[in-house]
């Protein structure tokens, strides 16, 4: 997978990094951003920039106090000032910064130190006082005030914030690992899926300042880690990684379309889509969400390999490689299973445009023995036609086969694309009740969202019946940023006493009884359907139950 189209805009300050990457909430953007940076900085700051970047934070040097005490000395402004800034702002790092730039520099200056000679300013005010635990509070050396009044007087924001935060030993940064991992993997050329599993299960503190001696250790066979132009990042394919999802995902079959000729197999429900990824390293599992660890499943894929007729599991010697595979990971009885239906990749070519039978007839030649944890799923041949010329049309198909099943893949011989029938959907009106905005532990943001009907026909209070999480990716993201932005008090955590007018209708497969909700049953697969006008009405409870 190619890393994006583009690269933003070259990256080469730490300081300018730091700006943009606590600016910026998704998570594509953000690889794009540390990429520039990892391929143009200093070789000799990638260490110590990993450290901070991983949210690693090193021992404080001053009070927070007399670090004001000295902003107020160089600065002149009184303490009154420099108090409401600091709480008008919320970080006195931040705010120190601002009041210590002046006219001259805010029209002229820009960023001229590095991340190396700021951290060597914050260790030199280490050794030239004493130990912060043991010092006076009236103790304020010399030495210190002449390094930071010099300091403030050349250095832009950005570096001041970032001397500051050392100084008082706060955190710099913090980026997600997935998305740290995913920058270096593009930058040093490496698989990462094989960087996941090195920094799972290896051992080795890789947050540190010893991160580019850690790479070496791990690629011994390389003499020693190289990075890549940006042209070439743009460029690089990473053979560990998935198929882009919307890719593979399934179409809508056509309402008006009969499915006589066509096969079919109904989607296995306690599981997950995966694609397994089969190269010289061994395998990748990914779902749409994560990588799936090697620890994980390692039974299971001691059998994946044991039924291609390979006793290999840390690297298949099959000239079949790479392989990419479609299926589902089910878990029953504490014990995983693979079931495939499709293949997407094998010899390294693209079976995207071969036809659906093709692609079976190679998937069905992979497996060599039989085994209880891996199969291919079996598919139902719906005849072109039967006895008296009957057509099975989705409405058919929905009463009569699909039944409980939430959905079924139905496929062309001759068609390269496999297309979806699902149960159909209902529908609610709802109002939006909550919102809490979060980043996933692979790094991606999404609001999570509570909707409500009112109780009954009589009762207009709001009983919260459905949560529902939008990712960054979707097109309603943006518009619930601002809906939130606009309506309520913004504030990390969850937000409630929304105004009662974003309306929308809820889609969904079934109602499902449940003990453990509070209303007695929760909705199968809910998703947003179109919004509606504040002054529609919305749906009550009795309504919903009685669909």
């Amino acid at each position: 997978m190619r890393i994006a189209s583009y690269i933003t805009s070259a990256v080469n300050s730490f300081f300018k990094l730091c700006e943009e990457l606590k600016e910026e909430s998704d998570p594509i953007r953000k690889r794009r951003i540390l990429t520039s940076y990892l391929s143009s900085c200093d070789l000799e700051e990638l260490d110590v920039a990993f450290f901070y970047l991983s949210g690693k934070k090193e021992k404080g040097i001053l009070r927070e106090e007399e670090l004001i005490s000295f902003a107020r000395e160089f600065s002149g402004k009184p303490n009154w000032l420099i108090e409401s800034s600091i709480q008008e702002v919320g970080d006195c790092a931040e705010a120190l910064a601002l009041l210590t730039e002046n006219s001259s520099q805010k029209k002229t200056k820009s960023a001229t130190s590095t991340l190396l000679s700021i951290r060597k300013i914050a260790e030199t005010i280490r050794s030239n006082g004493p130990v912060l635990s043991k010092r006076a509070d009236s103790e304020k050396p010399e030495q210190i005030q002449e390094i930071l009044f010099s300091f403030w007087s050349s250095a832009v924001v950005s570096e001041k914030i970032f001397l500051h935060r050392i100084l008082l030993g706060k955190q710099i940064l913090k980026i997600q690992d997935s998305i740290l991992l995913f920058a270096i993997a593009d930058c040093f050329d490496l698989e990462i899926a094989i960087l996941f599993e090195k920094t799972k299960t290896s051992g080795v503190p890789w947050k540190s300042f010893s991160f580019l001696k850690t790479l070496s250790e791990w690629f011994s066979d390389r003499d020693e880690p190289i990075r890549l132009s940006e042209t070439e990042i743009r460029n690089r394919i990473d053979p560990s990684f998935h198929v882009e999802w919307n890719k593979v995902e399934a179409e809508d079959f056509p309402e008006e379309n009969s499915l006589n000729g066509h096969s079919y197999f109904l989607i296995p429900e306690n599981g997950v889509t995966v694609q397994v990824v089969l190269n010289a390293f061994g395998a990748a599992v990914w779902t749409k969400e994560n990588y799936v660890y090697q620890k994980e499943i390692s039974e299971t894929l001691e059998e994946l390999f044991s039924s291609m007729g390979s006793t290999e599991f840390a690297g298949l010697e099959l000239p079949e490689l790479p392989i990419v595979l479609l299926g589902r990971l089910i878990e029953k009885d504490f014990k995983n299973t693979f079931v495939f239906y499709d293949i997407l990749k094998y010899k390294g070519e693209n079976l995207l445009n071969q036809t659906n039978s093709h692609r079976i007839e190679i998937l069905n030649s992979l497996f060599r023995k039989k085994s209880p944890r891996v199969g291919i799923v079996h598919r139902v041949e719906v005849p072109a036609s039967d006895s008296v010329g009957r057509s099975l049309d989705i409405n058919s198909f929905r009463k009569d086969i699909l039944g409980e099943n939430s959905e079924a893949f139905v496929f062309d011989p001759q068609d390269f694309r496999f297309y979806s029938i699902r149960a159909a959907r209902k529908s609610v009106k709802a109002v939006l009740l909550y919102g809490r905005k979060a980043m996933s532990e692979e790094g991606f943001s999404f609001w999570e969202l509570s909707f409500g009907l009112r109780k009954d026909r009589e009762d207009s209070s709001l009983i919260t019946i459905a949560r529902i999480s939008v990712g960054s990716e979707d097109s309603l993201f943006a518009e619930l940023d601002l809906f939130f932005k606009e309506n309520t008090i913004e504030k990390k955590g969850p937000i409630r006493g929304v105004p009662t007018f974003w309306r929308t209708e809820l889609l969904f497969r079934s109602r499902v009884v449940s003990k453990r909700h509070k209303i007695g049953f929760f909705l199968e697969d809910v998703s947003l359907g179109k919004r509606i006008g504040v002054e529609e009405e919305i749906d009550s409870v009795d309504i919903l139950l009685k669909m």
